[in-house]
């Protein structure tokens, strides 16, 4: 009798209606976990860029020289500024809550968010590096040589690294922070274009 009714329980869900099915293979994608590791990722990003700015504050309190305060406090409102978008961005993605009637629309919404995040980033970081290879050149200068007076400067030689150092830098740290974006991100927003795709051929 037992093994009948088992029997029924497992026909019966060979009947079920093909919206039941859809919904249950919407169920199984899974969207949150990308969710939640970019999330999770971006908190980390956030203590790591508090750390920063204590060490920029440090600098800055060291370092009287307007030469090196002056870049300093540029990049240092950019890393606060990063900061406040990231907070942003980590209060907006919700670890629940994505229900099947709108999922679609709220993943599409949070890749559309994470992508805009780092595109302002990414645009705006082309402007700031070269401020932050100037400030650390010229602290470095000054601890290596001990001129406070950053007199070194005023070197013809001293001015050609300068400019190697903003040239080489500069692009140096735009793809390393495009590979650091893509490593902790891009295959999460990959899967969550799986997800959307997948959602996307369920509704058709």
């Amino acid at each position: 009798m037992v093994e009948q009714n088992d029997w029924e329980h497992f026909h019966s869900r060979d009947e079920l209606p093909e919206e039941l099915l859809s919904a249950e293979k919407l169920s199984n994608l899974h969207s949150q976990h990308p969710l939640e590791k970019i999330r999770s990722n971006l908190l980390i990003g956030i203590v790591v860029g508090i750390a920063t700015t204590l060490v920029y504050l440090i600098i800055l309190y060291y370092f009287d020289q307007w030469l090196i305060r002056a870049p300093l406090l540029i990049v240092l409102g950019f890393n606060l500024f990063i900061l406040r978008s990231s907070l942003l961005l980590h209060s907006s993605i919700s670890n629940t809550g994505l229900h099947e009637q709108n999922l679609l629309q709220e993943l599409s919404q949070h890749r559309s968010a994470i992508k805009k995040w780092w595109k302002i980033q990414e645009q705006f970081s082309l402007f700031v590096y070269p401020f932050a290879a100037a400030a650390g050149f010229l602290a470095g200068g000054i601890l290596g040589s001990g001129d406070r007076e950053l007199t070194f400067i005023q070197q013809r030689e001293m001015l050609i690294l300068l400019g190697t150092a903003i040239l080489i830098l500069t692009p140096l740290c735009f793809f390393s922070a495009r590979y650091i974006f893509r490593y902790y991100y891009g295959q999460h927003l990959s899967t969550i274009e799986k997800n959307i795709e997948s959602l996307r051929s369920m509704s058709d």
